[in-house]
């Protein structure tokens, strides 16, 4: 009909149309796409990764190859390790994209410690390789900055926010469509999790799931670490509008028994410990309370420099600090292992956020075999009482002991 269409839809579409009695007889494809010759790789798999692998190479769709799809893994699942196996096997010019500096650089640490030469596009870093990490934001902002033509593959760090209103600017949407890799995949531990609209979103640019594992398939494999949850249940503030966000400041970042029962866990609880807000202006609040109680913490947030925010991971990995408070730029894709407490002193009800906080305190390390994560169920409003109730059913429907305390 002389509109375009994110090719990662082809499938649905024609499965839509056959329900209008629509046949579609073929589909031209003017790419020259071939099946690489593949190369071994020397990075060590496990079985779940290597079936990850396997599902992307034999991915099929009208009779042909469709080398594009989601890899839907847990955190701590190991995404990056596939994703470098995947560039080593396939050895084509291939661009990987994220949205945080802080996984720009934390990629390409692990690409080159399995002997992948990574570029980096962000941040002020203007290096196109064979193989790239590019910042999203960077590439909206000037697309000269690399010929995009040059890349065959494509990878999409936390995938799921593809699958986002275009209206308010998708960036990871806008720039895979300057990309003509004909290779595209997706990696996140939280897809199609949103409405059917957005969603199609993410399907569109990346394709459908083609492999999944979830947090309870890998707890269980020993993999992961084992979450306890203790919920702290919070007494009701009388007088709070019932309108957002007046009852979110009154209740949440401005309770004061609420955010004592934060310090009282920073003391309490096993070190080193990442706390997770939503507002500045909370975790300033937080970072005085804790550091006149004689802790050692580190407050991050958007404006602090990368330079920086890795010296506090470094610090708080080597135990010379008591915990991280940080905002939303620790929602996803930190790798720190050495986590034993994660603090959710922000709230909300989003699932995708919630298992990607989750997630930062899953993977294992030495002597870790189980994370302590503390919320809270706020039952001020209708509106904290809902995104209350819907955390507890969050957290049991990931196999976890929730105790409201």
């Amino acid at each position: 009909y002389g509109k375009d269409v994110l090719t990662g839809l082809l499938p649905s579409l024609v499965e839509d149309f056959s329900r209008y009695g629509l046949v579609v007889k073929s589909i031209q494809d003017n790419r020259l796409l071939q099946s690489p010759v593949l190369k071994r790789t020397n990075i060590p798999l496990r079985d779940y990764q290597s079936a990850s692998i396997k599902a992307a190479l034999s991915r099929q769709w009208a009779g042909t190859w469709w080398p594009r799809g989601v890899i839907s893994m847990a955190t701590g699942g190991g995404k990056t390790r596939v994703a470098a196996a995947m560039i080593q096997m396939f050895d084509t010019p291939t661009i990987f994209l994220v949205h945080r500096k802080d996984l720009m650089y934390q990629t390409a640490e692990v690409f080159r410690g399995f002997g992948i030469d990574a570029g980096m596009v962000g941040d002020g870093l203007r290096d196109v390789k064979k193989t790239t990490i590019a910042m999203v934001q960077t590439l909206q902002v000037n697309l000269a900055v690399a010929d995009l033509s040059i890349f065959r593959q494509l990878f999409i760090d936390e995938a799921h926010l593809c699958a986002a209103d275009l209206q308010r600017g998708n960036q990871f949407v806008q720039i895979a469509a300057h990309i003509p890799a004909p290779y595209r995949w997706g990696l996140t531990a939280t897809p199609f999790m949103k409405d059917k609209y957005s969603d199609r979103l993410l399907e569109g640019t990346t394709g459908a799931v083609l492999y999944e594992v979830d947090n309870r398939e890998l707890i269980n494999a020993g993999y992961l670490a084992e979450g306890r949850v203790t919920m702290y249940d919070m007494p009701v503030i009388n007088g709070i509008p019932n309108t957002w966000p007046s009852c979110y400041d009154s209740a949440i970042v401005l309770n004061g028994t609420r955010n004592q029962k934060v310090i009282d866990s920073l003391t309490d609880q096993q070190k080193p410990i990442l706390v997770l807000v939503q507002k500045v202006g909370h975790g300033q609040l937080l970072e005085k309370m804790a550091t006149a109680s004689g802790l050692r913490v580190q407050f991050l947030n958007g404006k602090t420099t990368s330079e920086l925010r890795r010296a506090a991971v470094t610090l708080l990995k080597q135990n010379k600090v008591d915990a991280i408070i940080a905002t939303v730029i620790f929602d996803e894709g930190i790798d720190i292992p050495e986590i034993r407490t994660v603090i959710l002193a922000g709230g909300g009800k989003s699932p995708i956020k919630n298992l990607q906080r989750l997630g930062r305190g899953l993977r294992k390390a030495d002597g870790k075999n189980e994370v302590t994560l503390i919320d809270f169920y706020d039952r001020s409003t209708k509106w904290l009482s809902s995104h209350s109730r819907e955390r507890k059913k969050l957290w049991e429907s990931q196999g976890f002991t929730v105790t409201v305390v």
